[in-house]
């Protein structure tokens, strides 16, 4: 484990449900003895971080996820979050099946790595997805451009200070994400409204934000 816990550039972020740890570890442990970095929660978060803080920022830095798919992480609202991270910042996600589920409707049309048959080809495959994915380049290695903000930082971070009331650390990178996608303040705000689940809620958000 290395000293720093956020993940970098072409380093890899694993997403599961807790109740899938003993798979996650072993997956872990054997993408890593191929060379490959693997960010996970257990193993690179210091015990004087936040929790939810250093997950936000792995998931924001990391190149690409890596999501365990079983009937408890697809019911996850944490793995969702996860992966609409990476796919709306073009990030890679490749899909390890440890138990026969739906699938997120994000990834459905994705090739899925199936462990549920052969374990050890299925992580023979992942590491060769993945090293496949770290050859090709990212989007900013490609040659993107910079992210330019429409709006102005300091009014995304008001509303991410009103949005953190319902939901929590994650809402700033919510209302930075969608900040660089809306034109104006109304658009940023409708946008951000929709992640917040109970109606009554939502409307009082949209209440206090300032337009």
């Amino acid at each position: 484990m290395s000293e720093t816990s956020p993940a970098e550039d072409g380093t890899y972020f694993l997403s599961y449900s807790r109740s899938d740890q003993e798979f996650a570890l072993r997956l872990a442990a054997f993408v890593r003895s191929h060379g490959i970095s693997l960010w996970v929660d257990q193993l690179d978060i210091r015990p004087s971080e936040h929790w939810d803080r250093a997950i936000e920022r792995a998931v924001t830095n990391c190149r690409g996820i890596v999501v365990i798919l079983s009937p408890r992480s697809v019911a996850s609202d944490n793995v969702a979050d996860e992966i609409s991270f990476a796919l709306d910042g073009e990030k890679s996600v490749l899909p390890v099946m440890i138990e026969r589920c739906s699938l997120p409707l994000r990834i459905t049309r994705m090739q899925v790595i199936d462990a549920t048959a052969d374990y050890e080809k299925a992580l023979e495959q992942c590491v060769a997805e993945l090293r496949r994915t770290k050859a090709s380049p990212s989007p900013r290695e490609a040659g993107a451009g910079p992210e330019t903000h429409r709006i102005p930082s300091a009014d995304v971070d008001l509303v991410a200070q009103i949005l953190v009331q319902y939901l929590g650390p994650i809402a700033t990178v919510l209302a930075r994400r969608e900040g660089r996608a809306s034109r104006t303040m109304e658009e940023l705000v409708q946008r951000l409204a929709k992640f917040i689940p109970t109606g009554s809620e939502r409307a009082e958000f949209l209440r206090k934000v300032p337009r």
